[in-house]
């Protein structure tokens, strides 16, 4: 983690910074997969879509969805995970860096401050879990992922938040 902190004429800014270099990823969860375990614990999402396909298949008999036969996700089958051998085709980078706090900020100056009676007088901005920067999947994060089984992807995302605040100190 890096914590930088600048000041210069009245105005500061601080940036807290978070991250991991290095770090491989195995995902085994439906969130990832699609279909994997039964179809109660499948997931749908765009992701899951670029599943192989042929002529054969009953989705694209169906007219649901197209051939694909250079899919990235192999064939989904339910109640197992014979597709989903651990391979360096499906390895994920979970490095990442986060910025996780930024404040930027102004002090008056003291000698205008002791015309109207206060000592100190700050007006800042800040925000939490402003961007991350990543090359993972979108349905994980890289800050939880490999937290437990097939929980992968379930978790909620952190919140962006924004404030904005006084200080006056008198």
């Amino acid at each position: 983690s890096f914590d930088l902190n600048f000041n210069y004429s009245g105005f500061d800014l601080g940036i807290f910074l978070q991250g991991v270099g290095k770090r491989d990823y195995m995902p085994n969860g439906p969130y990832f997969w699609g279909a994997n375990g039964g179809m109660w614990q499948s997931a749908g999402f765009v992701e899951n879509m670029n599943f192989y396909r042929d002529e054969n298949s009953t989705m694209v008999q169906n007219g649901v969805l197209g051939v694909n036969k250079d899919s990235y996700l192999p064939r989904p089958y339910f109640n197992t995970s014979k597709n989903q051998q651990t391979q360096t085709k499906y390895l994920q980078s979970a490095a990442y860096l986060r910025l996780k706090n930024a404040q930027f900020g102004y002090t008056f100056s003291p000698q205008l401050l002791a015309k109207i009676g206060f000592t100190k007088i700050r007006i800042y901005a800040s925000g939490e879990n402003l961007l991350t920067f990543t090359k993972m999947a979108k349905v994980f994060d890289p800050e939880t992922v490999g937290l437990g089984g097939w929980n992968d992807g379930k978790t909620y995302p952190f919140s962006t938040t924004y404030s904005f605040g006084l200080n006056l100190n008198f």
